[in-house]
C-alpha cells in the first residue's frame, strides 16, 4: 500500500466583510507546532502550518498516511488548526480555489511588523489556492513511467476538484478559474511523454535553468516528481470545499498511480496523446467541472461527466478493492455528482441570493462541515462556528 499525504492552501478572510485579508506569521506557526489542546497530539504535532508571502495564504501540510479514513481525519484536523490560528487574528480559514471578493491589504501597522519591504504591499493580483497530492513511488523510473501514463486522466481529477467559478466578485465562465489563470505560466500545465528518468531529469534541468525562470519561480507542472524523487506530486487540483471530497480525491489519485505503475510493469505503453490534446481536455475540465462534458481518455471523445468518472472508477476498482476503500470512494463520488463539488455549490449559493458575500459564507460553512463530526475533536466543534450574529452580517450597501 502506497503512503500518501496532501497539502492545502487555505484563504484567510475577514469574517465581518467576508473579504480576503492578511495574516501575521507567528500565531499561525504556533498552531502548526502542536501547542493547542491535547487532542490527537500525533496528527496535530505533525501538521505543519505556514503563511504565504503576503499573508494571503495558510499552507496546511498533513502527515503521511496509509488509509482513506486516516487521511480524512488528518485533513479535518489540519483545517481546524488553520481556522483556529486565523481566529487568533480575527480571521477565518476557508477553502476556495480563488478569492470571490477583492483582497484587503495589510494595515500600515501590521505591514511594519512584517519582515522586509516586499511584504508591505498587497498582492498585485489575487492568489490561487490549490490542493497538492503526494503519492510515494518506489523509484524515479517508476515515477516517470506513471507520469507518462497518468497525464490523460488528470483532467478528470481537475473536474472533480473544481472550486473557483468566481473572479473579482463576478461569475466566470470556468468552474476552475484558478487552473485557467495558473496555466498561463510558462512552466505550468501538462507535460509531454518523458519515456525515461534520464529524459525527465534533462527536461527539468532545462525548465529550472535561470534563463527559463524569469517568468516563474518554480517548475509547477500539473504532475511532477518531488525534489527528492520519492513522491509523485499531482498539483493541478483546486483546494476542495468539502474535506471528505479532498480525502477521496487523494485516494482516487493514489489508486490511479498504482494502476499506472502496474501497467508499466506489464509492458502497456502510455496513451499517445499530444500536449495539445491533453491541454484541450484540461481546459474543458476547467470550464465545465462536473456540469458539462469531459474528454474521455478511453474513447478520445467528449462524453457526459458521469460516464467519464465511471470509466475512472472502473479503472481503479481492483486497487480500491484491495485497500477496502471501494464503498467509501463510490459513495462520495456519487454525492459529488448528485449534489456537486465546490464549484457547483458556490454557484448554487449565488442563485439563491446573487451576492458574492453569500457565496463566501456558504463556502466557509462547507469548509468546516459543521453538520458532521467525522472524527474532528469535540474541543474544536464546541467553538462558535457561526460567522457572526445574524444582525451583524454585512449588507451589500455596507461593504460595497
Amino acid at each position: 500500500m502506497r503512503l500518501f499525504n496532501v497539502s492545502e492552501e487555505m484563504l484567510p478572510i475577514d469574517p465581518v466583510v467576508l473579504r480576503p485579508a492578511s495574516l501575521k506569521t507567528e500565531m499561525v506557526l504556533r498552531y502548526g507546532r502542536g501547542l493547542a489542546e491535547p487532542w490527537d497530539r500525533r496528527t496535530q504535532s505533525q501538521t505543519a502550518l505556514s503563511v504565504g508571502l503576503y499573508g494571503d495564504q495558510i499552507h496546511v501540510v498533513g502527515p503521511t498516511q496509509s488509509s482513506l479514513v486516516e487521511l480524512s481525519e488528518t485533513i479535518r484536523i489540519g483545517r481546524a488548526l488553520a481556522d483556529r490560528a486565523a481566529r487568533t487574528q480575527e480571521r477565518r480559514a476557508v477553502a476556495l480555489g480563488s478569492p470571490v471578493l477583492p483582497f484587503v491589504p495589510l494595515s500600515p501597522e501590521d505591514a511594519t511588523r512584517r519582515e522586509g519591504p516586499a511584504l508591505r504591499a498587497a498582492p498585485t493580483s489575487p492568489s490561487r489556492y490549490g490542493f497538492h497530492m503526494h503519492i510515494a513511488v518506489e523509484s524515479p523510473e517508476e515515477g516517470v513511467q506513471v507520469l507518462d501514463r497518468i497525464r490523460v486522466w488528470l483532467p478528470v481529477l481537475l473536474a472533480l476538484s473544481a472550486n473557483s467559478p468566481f473572479w473579482d466578485a463576478r461569475p466566470s465562465r470556468f468552474s476552475s478559474h484558478r487552473y485557467f489563470s495558473c496555466s498561463k505560466w510558462p512552466t505550468s500545465g501538462p507535460s509531454s511523454i518523458f519515456g525515461s528518468a534520464e529524459e525527465y531529469e534533462r527536461q527539468m534541468r532545462h525548465l529550472t535553468h535561470p534563463a527559463a525562470r524569469r517568468c516563474a519561480a518554480v517548475t509547477n507542472l500539473d504532475a511532477q516528481l518531488s525534489d527528492t524523487r520519492e513522491t509523485l506530486d499531482v498539483l493541478l487540483a483546486d483546494v476542495c470545499m468539502d474535506a471528505e471530497h479532498a480525502a477521496v480525491l487523494a485516494t482516487i489519485t493514489r489508486a490511479l498511480v498504482e494502476v499506472m505503475a502496474r501497467q508499466w510493469r506489464e509492458g502497456s505503453p502510455p496513451a499517445p496523446a499530444s500536449v495539445a490534446q491533453v491541454r484541450a481536455a484540461l481546459w474543458l475540465a476547467a470550464m465545465n467541472g462536473l456540469d458539462g462534458k469531459l474528454m474521455s481518455p478511453c474513447s478520445g471523445r467528449n462524453s457526459a461527466v458521469k460516464d467519464v468518472v465511471i470509466e475512472l472508477l472502473e479503472l481503479i476498482h481492483p486497487v480500491l478493492v484491495e485497500h477496502g476503500e471501494t464503498e467509501h470512494v463510490e459513495a462520495t463520488v456519487a454525492d459529488m455528482l448528485h449534489h456537486g463539488n465546490g464549484s457547483r455549490r458556490q454557484r448554487d449559493a449565488y442563485l439563491v441570493r446573487p451576492g458574492p458575500h453569500d457565496v463566501v459564507e456558504a463556502a466557509l460553512r462547507g469548509t468546516h462541515n459543521v453538520d458532521f463530526t467525522h472524527g474532528v475533536p469535540s474541543a474544536i466543534l464546541a467553538e462558535e462556528w457561526a460567522l457572526t450574529d445574524t444582525e451583524q452580517l454585512p449588507t451589500k450597501a455596507s461593504v460595497g
